[in-house]
């Protein structure tokens, strides 16, 4: 899938992680973008990128070179943000991982990781209980489950040392299905997420709207504050001025 113009691709975006020693994953970029994209609260960019970076400078040789891993990032949040929002089918990960026991190890933890990051980018945007109701919580259980799943299965293959070539081909069809099944939960609750959204964006409108009016408007201190949060102006927006 060729996600943009200027996206480097998935295969260069997860060198370019190891170049630069990020600890991050591609599998859990792609998952925390989708949580913040995803989550009725604004989440900023630089707020994600700390989190990617684990709050230090990646280590590029140059500025240009920064520059442009910078962007890269940035195109893939913007593909993410429009496939939550189901203007597309949904971006996935295209990272090809080795038939073999260890790689199929590396595939598990890859597809629970990404899983750990969504829920977390949700969280970084302040989703609420009350968000998930109807089918977006019927595929946040299922997504739960599934994860659950894949780790019990990960943690048998730790067990069991006698993997041969079926097994562990007739595994990988196992957890590329339950890799599907994951792909279908995070977006139904992207898209399902759409309207909390919409309606938190209008509320932090109306609130920058009403901070507005209270600059140019002679507001008591001990008066009710106008952006409607029901605490007295000089503990609300007064503090802002």
């Amino acid at each position: 899938m060729i996600l943009a113009d200027k996206y480097c691709g998935d295969a260069e975006m997860d060198s370019l992680l190891k170049k630069y020693e990020v600890e991050f994953t591609l599998h859990q970029m792609y998952g925390l973008l989708y949580g913040a994209v995803s989550a009725p609260g604004i989440v900023q960019p630089s707020q994600v990128i700390s989190i990617i970076f684990n709050g230090k400078e990646p280590d590029c040789k140059s500025v240009e070179e920064a520059k442009s891993f910078l962007e890269n990032i940035m195109t893939l949040w913007n593909v993410v943000a429009d496939s939550a929002s189901g203007g597309s089918h949904i971006a996935w990960p295209e990272i090809v991982f080795q038939q073999s026991d260890s790689g199929l190890k590396e595939y598990i933890h890859a597809i629970t990781s990404l899983a750990e990051q969504f829920i977390k980018g949700l969280d970084l945007g302040g989703t609420q209980e009350e968000d998930f109701s109807g089918e977006i919580r019927d595929a946040f259980e299922s997504l739960a489950k599934t994860d659950i799943l894949l780790k019990e299965y990960l943690n048998l293959l730790e067990k069991d040392k006698s993997s041969n070539k079926k097994v562990i081909a007739e595994s990988f069809e196992l957890v590329e299905k339950a890799e599907g099944v994951i792909v279908d939960c995070i977006g139904r609750i992207a898209v399902g997420l759409k309207d909390s959204r919409i309606r938190k964006a209008r509320e932090t409108a109306k609130f920058v709207e009403s901070a507005h009016q209270a600059r140019s408007i002679k507001v008591e201190r001990n008066a009710p504050c106008p952006c409607g949060s029901g605490k007295k102006y000089k503990k609300c927006c007064g503090l802002l001025h």
